[in-house]
């Protein structure tokens, strides 16, 4: 199962549940619609360790291949750098990163390619998130959705910073699978894959 806009929206629900009203709604679908384009548009990007037989071939991390520890640490100071402050700020800021942490731990896999092994297995682990490209989807979602202004640049960039430093944290828990062209001998490789 991909990572899409309704699991990440019911995700951010879930964690805040003490937040209501229209304009919660209205934000959280919009973070939901912008972490998926994100993921889509190759965001998310990971590097990874292959053992099996000499070759290469594709490699391919099963949903919930991936760990995403739920902390709000990341949010709350993305939020806090770019003026979004006071009790209600942080609790959202802390029901975002761990609404988004939970949706990406229970639905992104991987995929990209293994050099050196073509049979095997891969362990990879988050090394990029574009933390750029998630703040412009965040801004033209937010519009899309009524929420527009400079508060919203602020909040675009304060979720855009503390979502891509969120992801860094990512990690392989059940290792992929390395597909191809193998070799008769043992090798160790490296795989490029993104969140998927």
């Amino acid at each position: 199962m991909p990572v899409t806009a309704p699991v990440v929206t019911s995700s951010i629900l879930a964690a805040g549940p003490g937040l209501v009203g229209p304009k919660w709604l209205a934000l959280t679908g919009a973070i939901g619609f912008a972490v998926e384009q994100w993921v889509l548009a190759g965001g998310v990007l990971l590097a990874g360790v292959t053992t099996g037989t000499a070759g290469g071939g594709g490699v391919v991390g099963a949903p919930t291949s991936l760990f995403f520890p739920p902390q709000p640490l990341p949010m709350n100071a993305a939020s806090a750098a770019v003026s979004i402050l006071g009790p209600n700020g942080q609790l959202a800021s802390a029901a975002i990163g761990i609404g988004v942490a939970n949706a990406l731990t229970t639905t992104a896999g991987y995929a990209g390619v293994s050099i050196g092994v073509g049979a095997g297995t891969d362990l990879s682990k988050v090394t990029y998130a574009d933390p750029v490209l998630l703040t412009s989807l965040l801004t033209a979602n937010f519009a899309a959705v009524g929420i527009v202004g400079p508060t919203a640049q602020r909040l675009a960039g304060g979720v855009g910073a503390g979502l891509a430093t969120l992801a860094l944290t990512g990690t392989g828990v059940t290792p992929g699978i390395v597909t191809g062209a193998p070799a008769p001998a043992p090798a160790v490789g490296t795989s490029t894959s993104k969140v998927v």
